[in-house]
């Protein structure tokens, strides 16, 4: 018995110190459990601050551009002339009334008795003029300048005298070349080309007798 007496004895107490420790154990564990909580807190939120901006100037404003029409007159300031005008053969003082046509290169004008003369080595042209006033045929001699061929609307050639005249239109008198030909068959007797109007007047056919000569 007294053998069998320690054994027992020691196993009880090494299960008594196991029961003590596994009640500790517990009891430190639940005492774990007890502490209370951390308080959380709410974030804190920050609001960004804008930084400071230096004060500038307004840009410009482009101004929208305004179209101007542009003067009738041109940027010479040329004078406007109708289809028809008043032109003076200078200096015989003999009145015409022109048709004013932009698509002729040259100007032509109604004469008769047309003769190619020389005279101590030069050559002239001696030629007649209509004199609306008198009604009567005005001889008019000129120096030769050349000939010249015009395509006729049927489709015929026809050759022409070129001599040089004084033709004053409106405020404008210029010595201009012009050819000689026959225009009964036409309402005008003069016809006035670009060699007359080129840099001297703005056509505006709708418009008639808008010059004094």
């Amino acid at each position: 018995m007294s053998t069998l007496f320690y054994p027992i004895q020691l196993l009880r107490s090494t299960t008594s110190f196991i029961y003590t420790l596994f009640l500790l154990s517990v009891l430190f564990i639940s005492g774990c459990s007890t502490i209370p909580p951390i308080d959380k807190k709410e974030p804190v939120i920050t609001v960004p601050v804008c930084p400071v901006c230096k004060p500038t100037t307004c840009p410009k404003v482009a101004e929208p551009i305004k179209k101007v029409a542009k003067k009738t007159r041109g940027e010479l300031n040329l004078p406007v002339i109708g289809g028809v005008e008043n032109v003076v053969v200078e200096p015989l003082n003999l009145k015409f009334e022109a048709r004013i046509d932009t698509g002729a290169k040259s100007t032509s004008i109604h004469a008769e008795n047309i003769q190619l003369i020389e005279r101590e080595g030069k050559r002239f042209v001696r030629f007649s003029l209509y004199d609306s006033k008198t009604k009567s045929l005005v001889e008019v001699e000129r120096r030769f300048r050349r000939r010249v061929i015009i395509k006729q609307q049927d489709g015929n050639n026809e050759m022409r005298y070129v001599v040089t005249l004084w033709l004053t239109l409106g405020k404008n008198k210029d010595e201009v070349e012009v050819n000689l030909t026959d225009r009964s068959a036409f309402d005008y007797q003069l016809l006035v080309g670009r060699n007359l109007l080129t840099d001297r007047a703005i056509v505006d056919v709708s418009l008639r007798h808008t010059l004094r000569p």
